[in-house]
């Protein structure tokens, strides 16, 4: 048994008891299709001559759709008997003649005229946006032959939009990313089609090739599947996954394997699907799925839960690279505190040596210096500190300020140590060592790590370690320009050779056109920087542009923010709107406005998952927004000596290190933009943050 995306949104909107009962009449037709033969009708006025339904109770209906030689029943729609069978009317099921996809999409008799509603500007040309394209074009991207016409004459984006939910998925992706400007067989290689030429078109009758289950169908594994996927309230991703995502999922990788792509491009979707893949195939796989930080391992772990079962969930460790490491470090009689080094903290210890060694060297530099080749370079005598190749500082060493600066390093050392505390990069190093020496067995046998630009080059290192050394299995997510710790290193240099095995995802799923360009120039306006390209990267639909306002006064910013939260208020539950600032400080004034103005508000921070069954209106900082996301997003503060943060600037001990400040600075500002599916709003004083002058 099938079931599709319409069936899906038809399910959600019935009444908790008829969805009981359509759950128990799938199950009773999926186990055993004579006993509920009584139930199954052939539609006789459908747009297709193999859909069928099943009645649930007297007022409400299921429609079924047959795959032909397959024999596989697909749950098409679900709804009161007469919606039922209008929707099987205006609707066809069948496989495309052309590329074999199995579709489903609204007939062209029954679509409405397109008429085009939005904000912003319709790009209109006088051409169409598909004339370089040939009807044989169309129908290798699997667009149903009587569309074809219709499509062809389609002259700006904002018309095709209209088209979201009458074509099939698959195919209006493809046209989206085509008409933004993508090339015709990057396109076509993308989605996995399987073109045939004209002469090889099938006949109805015909059933020369296999037909491929399109991007609007999923057929769960088993009815457990069916339960989860039906029970808990889910996202579309977590079940329907595009061709080009699939398949970095599902390849059998044979050594490292990296995925990239810019935000909302699913990264970790993947990741999450990945887990689940291994789990299937290997039946005793035992899973670490991690990510540099605690609330976002905890994250992670909640989603997880929604697509695997109680027992799968038994095979995999879902935890912070660091809380892992705090655990296991006690397996070996090392009885610290493990935590991760910070630049900015201990800036009293810092300012003592300092002075007590006599050094021209600000705090700042030392901790930058400690941090950066001290640690994640695992120096251990003055010899290693000589000989170390300090990538990325700014400010050059002669041997003879080394030789004075060690002493200091060997006594913050010291400190810390009888402090209770070991540093997370020390940390990893017993572990390699333990797990070099076979002190420490490998319990995991693949490795699954989300966000793997803010790890540090020890902890990728450690992670290169973890499973069985013949078959590394490590799946790695993440995009350089969402980095916003100040880690560099070559993925080689950690153990992690990823060459031939990278892929980036190209097709952004959240976020608007107009909120992501608008990010791109934030993102690449400010700084050479770039880490990695994200050309090539599309929207699929356009949306409004985001609203930028600069203000006199903190209250008339607020107060024209609030009337624009009137207005998000209107049309979207305050579980979907995100008010963001730059720090803790600026939020928890925020809040308290917010209060007196009568509005229930949620702070997402801490170690609490973001659940939507909890009320009132998100409110986060710009770091603890990653990961998340919401149809509306709202940044206020955003001043120039907020964003970067003046006094982060201030403190850095030379250019390059300003340089890499600003860089994670401007990343997450890109974060947080990038965090809304389409309305945005950024204010501050009319000293805007410089990222957006």
């Amino acid at each position: 048994m099938g079931i599709t995306k319409q069936f899906f949104d038809s399910y959600n909107r019935l009444s908790s008891s008829v969805q009981k009962r359509t759950f128990d009449v799938l199950e009773t037709f999926g186990t055993d299709a004579r006993r509920a033969g009584s139930k199954l009708e052939k539609l006789k006025k459908s747009a297709s001559g193999n859909t069928y339904s099943i009645r649930v109770d007297q007022a409400n209906r299921i429609i079924l759709g047959k795959t032909g030689s397959e024999d596989l029943f697909v749950a098409l729609y679900v709804a009161h008997h007469d919606d039922a069978y209008d929707w099987a009317e205006s609707h066809k099921f069948e496989t495309n003649l052309t590329t074999g996809t199995i579709q489903i999409f609204r007939t062209v008799e029954s679509a409405t005229p397109i008429v085009v509603h939005t904000t912003s500007p319709v790009t209109t040309t006088e051409k169409a946006i598909f004339e370089a394209l040939s009807d044989e074009d169309l129908f290798k991207l699997s667009v149903p032959m009587e569309w074809v016409p219709r499509i062809l004459q389609l002259k700006s984006l904002n018309e095709l939009e209209t088209l979201e939910n009458t074509l099939p998925t698959d195919t209006f992706e493809a046209l989206s990313l085509i008409a933004s400007g993508e090339n015709f067989l990057d396109v076509l290689d993308l989605f996995n089609f399987v073109p045939k030429t004209p002469d090889e078109h099938l006949e109805p009758s015909e059933t020369v090739f296999k037909p491929n289950l399109g991007r609007d169908i999923h057929v769960p594994h088993n009815i457990e599947e069916l339960t989860r996927i039906l029970e808990k309230p889910l996202g579309l991703w977590r079940v329907f996954l595009h061709p080009s995502q699939e398949a970095v999922v599902k390849t059998n990788w044979r050594g490292p394997v990296r995925i990239s792509g810019g935000p909302g491009t699913g990264k970790t979707v993947c990741a999450l699907h990945r887990v689940k893949q291994i789990l299937d195939t290997h039946p005793a796989a035992r899973v670490l799925f991690t990510s540099f930080d605690k609330f976002l391992a905890l994250d992670l772990k909640v989603l997880l839960s929604t697509i695997i079962s109680p027992e799968e969930m038994r095979r995999v460790e879902a935890i912070s690279i660091d809380d892992w490491a705090q655990k296991t470090v006690k397996k070996l009689g090392i009885d610290y505190t493990v935590s991760s080094f910070s630049e900015e903290r201990d800036f009293d210890i810092w300012n003592q040596l300092r002075s007590k060694y006599d050094v021209d060297f600000s705090p700042r530099f030392l901790a930058e210096e400690y941090g950066a080749v001290i640690l994640e370079n695992m120096v251990q005598s003055v010899q290693d500190y000589m000989r170390v190749k300090r990538i990325g500082r700014g400010t050059r060493l002669t041997g003879s300020e080394r030789a004075a600066l060690w002493p200091l390093f060997e006594e913050f050392s010291d400190i810390i140590k009888n402090r209770g505390t070991l540093f997370s990069a020390r940390a990893y190093k017993h572990l390699v060592d333990a797990l070099d020496s076979n002190q420490l067995g490998r319990e995991f046998t693949h490795i699954v790590v989300d966000e793997c630009q803010d790890f540090s080059g020890s902890a990728l290192r450690l992670l290169s370690k973890l499973p069985p050394p013949d078959a590394p299995q490590i799946f790695l997510v993440g995009d350089l320009n969402q980095r916003i710790r100040s880690f560099k290193y070559s993925f080689v240099a950690m153990g992690l050779s990823i060459r031939g095995r990278s892929k980036t995802l190209k097709i952004n799923y959240r976020t608007s056109r107009a909120v992501y360009k608008r990010a791109i120039a934030i993102r690449y306006g400010i700084t050479e920087d770039h880490d990695e390209s994200l050309d090539g990267t599309a929207s699929l639909f356009e949306g409004s542009p985001p609203t930028v306002n600069a203000f006199p006064t903190e209250s008339d910013e607020f107060n024209q923010f609030f009337d624009w939260l009137k207005t998000e208020r209107e049309n979207l539950a305050d579980e979907e709107i995100c008010v963001v600032t730059r720090t803790i400080g600026q939020l928890q004034v925020l809040q308290t406005r917010l209060i007196a103005k009568g509005i229930s508000t949620y702070q997402i921070r801490g170690n609490v998952f973001d659940h939507t069954a909890i009320p009132g209106l998100r409110l986060s900082t710009i770091h603890r927004i990653k990961g998340l996301e919401f149809s509306a997003v709202a940044i206020l503060n955003a001043n120039r000596q907020s964003i970067p943060r003046t006094g982060l600037l201030e403190n850095c001990a030379d250019e390059a290190a300003k340089d890499d400040a600003k860089t994670r600075e401007t990343n997450a500002m890109f974060v947080a933009m990038t965090r809304t599916r389409g309305n945005l709003w950024i204010s501050g004083s009319p000293d805007l943050t410089n990222l957006l002058s």
